[in-house]
């Protein structure tokens, strides 16, 4: 569940954000200043949680933390040369990961929520997320019946992982193309 949340956020996020000439205020930007962040870090939680490795909890959520931290630092950097105060104000009241404060500002420009474009940024988060779905079921299959068992279905995983990663990866080359 923590895995589609992680996914919702991220749609919700891309539904109703302005172009990027705009300052992006609404919608869960509204909460937090990095729900695209957020939404993967819940993402990777959600599929820690499902593999339950001890280990791994230990690994990847400090490293995702501080690889989003200085991510988000960066972009920060930028967005205050590029928006100035109107930024400053922004970031004031509305905080970077948490929504610690609820804080919405006021007089922002409602934008529709547009579905096509939700899922046009988010097509290649949606096939990973599906592949990441293929692989817990896969997991399962080989601890509730072992390797051996699981083999004869590894094909169907394989393959529909193959597809995934091919429409992917031809997405993306589309949206390139359309970027010029």
């Amino acid at each position: 569940m923590l895995a589609f949340l992680g996914q919702a956020l991220r749609l919700r996020a891309w539904a109703v954000s302005p172009t990027a000439s705009r300052l992006r205020t609404n919608g869960p930007h509204a909460r937090i200043r990095h729900p695209l962040y957020v939404g993967n870090y819940l993402i990777a939680l959600g599929l820690l949680i499902i593999f339950n490795a001890p280990a791994a909890y230990l690994i990847v959520l400090p490293s995702l933390a501080l690889l989003y931290w200085r991510i988000a630092t960066e972009e920060e950097i930028e967005l205050a040369r590029k928006f100035g105060n109107a930024y400053g104000k922004y970031r004031a009241s509305v905080s970077r990961f948490l929504p610690l404060h609820a804080r919405v500002l006021k007089g922002d420009q409602a934008i529709p929520f547009d579905w096509r474009r939700a899922v046009s940024k988010e097509q290649e988060s949606i096939c990973g997320l599906v592949a990441g779905a293929i692989g817990l079921e896969f997991y399962e299959e080989v601890l509730t019946g072992g390797f051996q068992k699981a083999q004869n279905e590894m094909q169907y995983y394989l393959v529909c992982s193959l597809l995934l990663g091919l429409l992917s990866l031809g997405l993306s080359a589309r949206r390139r193309r359309a970027k010029g």
